[in-house]
């Protein structure tokens, strides 16, 4: 006996699934907050924008109004211009690019302390060579108080964190490998 339900075909498929897309694909559209084109004026002129729409909105900071941070150890200092800047009782971010006030070799500055049980863990980078996070400089300054907290002292008020302490130069092109010196780190986050 044969039944009388017949196997849908790939066309019939394709229109079932479509006919079930449709309404996923027409909701995900519509909440893109994509308005959709108008047309132009009767005249063909255009409307000139607001000005809300043609001012940067003000509420929110440019990346140099997050603050500044000075790095100074034995002949050298460095200025940055921070693009991150968090200062909190417990935590301190912070990262920007910056130069040798010296000879004015660029560098980043990448600070990131938490402080636990009443310590700071973490630790700050000075990268010379690079201006940008997430690369692998040749000659580099590191603080880690859990390696090395000789001296090592940080402080926090209001939005200004100072760590001292003896930073780790390691190097393969200008800097001594592993010799370290005290340095002081001052970075201050602009007020919001």
């Amino acid at each position: 006996m044969e039944s009388s339900r017949t196997k849908p075909t790939q066309t019939s498929r394709s229109v079932i699934v479509f006919a079930f897309m449709l309404p996923l694909l027409l909701a995900s559209c519509s909440s893109t907050g994509e308005e959709a084109p108008t047309s132009p004026s009767p005249r063909g002129e255009t409307e000139a924008p607001s000005a809300a729409e043609s001012q940067p909105d003000a509420a929110q900071p440019s990346d140099a109004d997050s603050g500044s941070a000075t790095f100074q150890i034995a002949d050298e200092s460095f200025e940055f211009s921070l693009t991150t800047c968090l200062i909190r009782e417990e935590d301190i971010l912070a990262q920007g690019p910056g130069s040798n006030t010296q000879d004015g070799g660029i560098a980043f500055l990448d600070v990131d302390f938490t402080q636990y049980d009443g310590d700071f863990v973490g630790g700050a980078d000075i990268e010379l060579g690079t201006d940008r996070p997430i690369t692998s400089p040749d000659d580099f300054y590191r603080l880690d108080p859990l390696f090395n907290n000789e001296g090592f002292e940080a402080t926090v008020n209001a939005d200004t964190f100072v760590a001292e302490g003896m930073f780790v130069a390691h190097g393969q092109t200008s800097l001594p490998v592993e010799t370290a010196n005290s340095g002081t780190l001052t970075v201050s986050c602009a007020a919001p």
